[in-house]
Parts: structure tokens; sequence; C-alpha cells
């Protein structure tokens, strides 16, 4: 018996396809109303809409306004190797791009906050509005998990702290001291003032992290004029790509490891990678080399990013096969 080959649509039936499509996805128009207007019967309507799935006329993305593209988050989860992917839609307004993403990170916090849990907290113009979207939580611990950058109060982890202070049952620790000291020897003497070495102490014993990424090539970060040229330079030998908290790492993910670590105070690489869920919040297309390599190195579990930045890491990654 010959198998019936499938029939070929001709461009009249084309067009039609595509316009009841148009009427019903689009314009929000009823099967009946469609087929009122277009002089048909509404199971041509029905037939025409179930044709234009099957051949691909018609392709569904099912999306939320927080949420993002899921199908997109599987596949960038998938290449990247973590537990989590949350995207959120890319903006060109940045301040637009970092509400939205720091919406969608409370959002998955509150839904993992239990009682008692202790959470630390880097510094980050994406973060803040994390903890603005903060709401009826449990009672639990935040900790400052670097150093200040800069002598602004309002620009660092400390005004964040503030902030969840002033919401109940959550008790906060604040990390008075830079991220970098002026030398590894007020580094040393600094990490031993009793209330620094306590918060630093805590470190082991954190139940999930929210870090910012900060992009070094392309430079898009705060911490360059707090470095001398020799460690710069020192820095730049070894091929830095992103950062987090003051650790640099390398495009394939590896930790660095350079004399700057020796001013540096802040959660260290391997406290990170023991805390149970470690999310970094970060968008911005030019930081997406630094965000892949964030996600590749191990220290963190969840990424909440944008659609752009996804497309663009599974570009990158298509292109390395």
């Amino acid at each position: 018996m010959a198998v019936r080959k499938p029939k070929t649509l001709d461009e009249s039936e084309l067009e039609l396809m595509a316009e009841v499509a148009q009427r019903y996805y689009l314009d929000d128009e009823t099967k009946v109303e469609i087929a009122s207007a277009l002089g048909i019967s509404r199971f041509q309507v029905a037939r025409l809409l179930q044709t234009a799935k099957r051949s691909g006329v018609v392709r569904i993305a099912i999306e939320h306004p927080l949420v993002g593209d899921v199908a997109l988050a599987r596949r960038l989860r998938a290449v990247l190797g973590i537990d989590e992917v949350l995207l959120v839609k890319a903006s060109t307004d940045i301040t637009v791009e970092r509400q939205r993403l720091g919406e969608r990170a409370a959002e998955f916090l509150s839904t993992h906050a239990r009682e008692g849990q202790r959470v630390g907290f880097s510094w980050g113009r994406t973060l803040i509005p994390v903890v603005e979207g903060l709401t009826k939580l449990p009672r639990m611990e935040f900790v400052q998990v670097s150093g200040m950058v800069g002598n602004d109060p309002l620009q660092s982890p400390i005004s964040m702290l503030a902030t969840l202070s002033s919401k109940s049952q959550l008790t906060t620790k604040a990390l008075f001291a830079p991220l970098f000291s002026s030398t590894p020897q007020v580094a040393s003497a600094a990490r031993r003032e009793p209330a620094v070495a306590e918060v630093l102490s805590s470190y082991n014993s954190l139940d999930a992290a929210y870090l910012s990424v900060g992009s070094w090539n392309p430079p898009i970060n705060q911490l360059v004029q707090h470095m001398s040229a020799s460690e710069i330079d020192e820095l730049n030998s070894l091929h830095p790509v992103a950062e987090v908290v003051g650790l640099f790492f390398n495009a394939d993910g590896d930790y660095l490891h350079t004399s700057l670590n020796d001013r540096r105070i802040s959660i260290s690489v391997d406290q990170l990678r023991d805390t149970n869920e470690v999310v970094a919040v970060a968008g911005e297309i030019g930081k997406a080399r630094a965000i892949e390599a964030i996600a590749r190195s191990g220290v963190i579990t969840a990424l909440v990013t944008t659609d752009e930045v996804a497309y663009d890491i599974l570009e990158r990654d298509r292109g390395q096969r």
C-alpha cells in the first residue's frame, strides 16, 4: 500500500493560514469571530490553526514577564552545568533591566527561604532591588560577604543590610572593613579584629549566598582605582575575565591566585564552593563572558540573567564545538 505524501500548501492557503493565526494568537479574536469575518466555518479555522502549528507557521514559546523563555533557560542550564537558570527580558534601559533581575532573584530567594537560614550578600547595583523586593521572610540572618569599595555607605553592602534590618524577623551582620586594605599587613590586622573575625567566621556556615558579577575584560567593574599598577599588570598577565567579591577568574572559570588576594577581605573561593546555594544575579550584554566564566567556575549553583546574555553564551558555545 502506497504511503500518502503530505499535501503541499499553495500560496493562497498559506496566506489564509497566516491571517487566521494572526487574528487568533495576536488579535485575540475567537474562532467564531474569525470564521464570520473570513466567510469560512469554525471547523476550518480550527483545522488551519492546527496545521499552522504542525507546519511551523506558528511557533509557541512559553514566557512570563519575570521568568522569561523557559526553553532557553533549560538550554543554558545544560550548557553551563549548573542547577538553575532564571531569565528575564533584557532592556535597553539598564535601570529597568537591573530591576527585573532583582525582582526575579527576590522571588527565587523568597521561595527558597527557610526559618533560621544564614544568607550571604555581596554588593552590586543589581542586588539592591533584590533586597528591596524581599517581603514576608521567616526569621533569617543576612551577612555581608565582601568589604566596602570606596567610602560612600549608600554605595556599599552596608546600605543593603540597613534595608534588610528594617524588615521584621531579620537580623544582619555587617563587615566594617574595606574590600582591599592598603597593605597585606593591614588586611591581616583587620581580619583579627573581633567584630570582623566574627563575620568572617560565619562564612563557614552559610546556607546561601547572592553575588553580583564584575567584568574585567571588557572592563565593567569598580576595582581598578583600588589597585596598584603592578597588581593590574600581574592580573592582566593571567588573562582575567570575571570578578566576584574581589575574586578573579579566567574565561575557563579557573580561580586566579594573585598577590592582590593578600589585601582582600571577603569570603573565599573555597567557602563559596562549600555553600549549598550560591546565586549570581547579573545581566548586561557586555558582561556575558564574565557571567559565563563565573558559571563555569564551580562557585555558583544558580544564575539569574537576561535572555540577551543567554543567547550570547549559547552562540559562543556553538562556535566552539
